[in-house]
């Protein structure tokens, strides 16, 4: 998941009440289970929708949502409550995520458009930016610290070869 996309879905998870980082975490465990068994709590998902696991397995887990919401849209029969069941049987709470995930997606790439324009995502350029001031901050400091060493030293030397002198001259 790219660092902008997490930022969006972070957004959706807030504004739902869910942990989008545990979504993620289980929808890919569960599609790699029914890659690798063919069976499992995803098997539904891949029938009802008639998904191949193999154009799922190499996406991110976002865009693994996007493709199910995506095939979720095109059967127009479907009851919340058979949507509910196939994106709990990924991920525990996903349901909540059905509201921005309906239409193909569209009030998840309206909450994405108003991100954008807002300027609240930090891009990935952005971020390599700060990751970089990071770096030379913790230097500067690392480097700030050795010099504090450094004259604390040196002043500590000057304190102890004239302490002696300079306690027999006040006393």
């Amino acid at each position: 998941v790219s660092h902008e996309a997490m930022q969006v879905w972070g957004a959706a998870g807030k504004a739902t009440g869910v942990e989008i980082a545990n979504v993620f975490k289980d929808v890919q465990e569960k599609i790699g289970e029914f890659a690798a068994t063919g069976g499992g709590e995803a098997a539904d998902v891949f029938k009802k929708l008639k998904l191949d696991v193999n154009d799922l397995i190499a996406l991110s887990p976002d865009q693994q949502l996007l493709k199910i919401a995506d095939a979720m849209s095109k059967i127009t029969d479907m009851s919340m409550g058979e949507k509910s069941f196939l994106l709990e049987s990924l991920a525990d709470d996903s349901t909540r995520l059905l509201p921005l995930l309906e239409n193909n997606a569209a009030k998840l790439r309206e909450l994405d458009e108003i991100m954008r324009n807002s300027g609240s995502i930090i891009t990935d350029d952005q971020n390599a930016a700060l990751q970089e001031a990071y770096s030379n901050m913790t230097l500067l400091q690392a480097a700030s610290e050795g010099a504090t060493n450094a004259l604390s030293m040196v002043g500590a030397e000057i304190l102890n070869a004239f302490a002696d002198d300079a306690v027999s001259a006040i006393s």
